[in-house]
C-alpha cells in the first residue's frame, strides 16, 4: 500500500470537492433548463390562448385593473395617515 504525502491527500482532497461541485452544478443547470423550457411553453400557450377572442371578451368584460383595490399612498411621508 502507498502512502500518501500531506500534499497529495490535500490534492485528492480538493479534485473530489471539485468534482461534486461540478456534478451539483451540473444538476443545478439541468433543473433550470428544464423549468425555463416549461415556463416557455406554458408562455407560448397562453400566447395562443389570448388569440382566443370569446376569451378575451369574457376578460374584457371583468374590466378589472391590476391592483386597483389597493390603495396607494402618494408619498412614503403620508403612509403612516394611511394606515
Amino acid at each position: 500500500m502507498k502512502v500518501l504525502r500531506e500534499e497529495e491527500v490535500l490534492i485528492a482532497k480538493k479534485s473530489l470537492a471539485l468534482d461534486i461541485y461540478m456534478d451539483v452544478l451540473k444538476k443545478q443547470q439541468q433543473f433550470y433548463t428544464s423549468v425555463l423550457t416549461r415556463f416557455r411553453g406554458s408562455t407560448e400557450e397562453t400566447k395562443r390562448s389570448n388569440r382566443d377572442p370569446q376569451q378575451q371578451q369574457i376578460f374584457q368584460s371583468w374590466n378589472l385593473a391590476p391592483y386597483s383595490a389597493v390603495p396607494m399612498p402618494p408619498d412614503l411621508k403620508s403612509a403612516p395617515a394611511f394606515l
